[in-house]
């Protein structure tokens, strides 16, 4: 997760509201892939999270599915009277020094994340510890000019977690596990 990363997402979320010709643009190329059942699929099976229909979704979980956010879907954090509305119960127990700290999830998910851990920022002072739950690619780096602390740490369990894993082993897992 890289803040160039969230810049870009952000610039093109917005080009798309402001420019009819970048909207028109993306949405040929989204209806291509629509229409195309092989393409969508090759696609989905790219994810490192497997999809499926909202009710079905706590008799799916598994290695691939292991939690659910449907409690989360269509949360629009970056309106600033929701963020706040949302917010209130967490910066009531910041503010009583109840909780020293807080553990973000699925914060790539939003819009724009770079407002939300602004906002964050603001909310909880400069005292709150907060981290974002980010699973790092091998050679990714979380953003350094944040106001967050760093992650969740996944990233170093994984690490860890190799030293002691015979390759052999690993590799008749993946074979299982990547079909």
């Amino acid at each position: 997760m890289t803040k160039q990363w969230f810049q870009v997402k952000e610039a093109l979320r917005d080009l798309q509201e402001k420019d009819k010709k970048t909207a028109e643009f993306l949405d040929k190329i989204i209806s291509e892939i629509n229409q195309n059942f092989k393409t969508l699929e090759d696609y989905l099976s790219l994810q490192y999270y497997q999809l499926c229909h909202w009710q079905e979704s706590l008799n799916r979980l598994n290695y691939r599915r292991f939690f659910t956010v449907n409690s989360l879907i269509c949360l629009k954090m970056e309106n600033d009277d929701l963020f706040k509305d949302y917010h209130s119960f967490i910066e009531q127990q910041v503010k009583n020094k109840r909780f020293q700290g807080l553990r973000i999830d699925h914060i790539d998910g939003l819009k724009k994340p770079l407002k939300y851990m602004d906002n964050l920022r603001i909310m909880a002072g400069d005292d709150v510890y907060l981290i974002a739950e980010k699973i790092l690619e091998k050679n990714e780096g979380f953003i350094s000019d944040i106001p967050f602390q760093g992650t969740s740490g996944y990233d170093f369990l994984s690490f860890a977690g190799n030293l002691f894993t015979r390759k052999k082993i690993w590799m008749n897992w993946f074979y299982i596990t990547a079909k």
